[in-house]
């Protein structure tokens, strides 16, 4: 399973104007930060590039989700752990306290969400170390 250990939001202090937050855009702002981060020679990959190099079950099209898309899947845990658990997977979390989405705040910052009721949006700096989940449409 992808995410569960630490990964820094991007490889430095770059803005990609990936500001979206609603669901169905964090493709849209995973595809900015993959902009920027190419060309660049980063000594840490961001989380847009560790979503975007995962593959699972044969499946390459994965991304880092919106902050409403991360909300969407705390809101539904229990069922998504429910089912990844009976698949030999990792609950959603995974021990985690927040969980990085791809909406961008600011050049420094961007939306971390607090995993546990109530959910809160907080705005995490870039450098630190949170962890991800990566997500696919279908």
């Amino acid at each position: 399973s992808c995410g569960l250990g630490d990964v820094y939001k991007r490889q430095g202090y770059v803005e990609s104007f990936a500001t979206d937050s609603a669901i169905g855009t964090g493709k849209a702002n995973s595809d900015k930060m993959l902009a920027i981060v190419n060309g660049q020679n980063a000594s840490r990959p961001g989380a847009a590039v560790v979503a975007d190099e995962y593959e699972h079950d044969g499946f390459t099209d994965w991304y880092l989700p919106s902050a409403l898309e991360v909300l969407e899947m705390l809101n539904n845990k229990t069922i998504i752990n429910t089912t990844s658990l009976a698949q030999g997977g990792t609950s959603l979390t995974g021990g985690a306290n927040y969980l990085w989405s791809s909406t961008e705040y600011t050049q420094y910052r961007s939306a971390l969400l607090y995993v546990h009721s109530p959910y809160n949006r907080v705005s995490g700096d870039k450098y630190a170390g949170n962890r991800m989940r990566p997500i696919r449409s279908f």
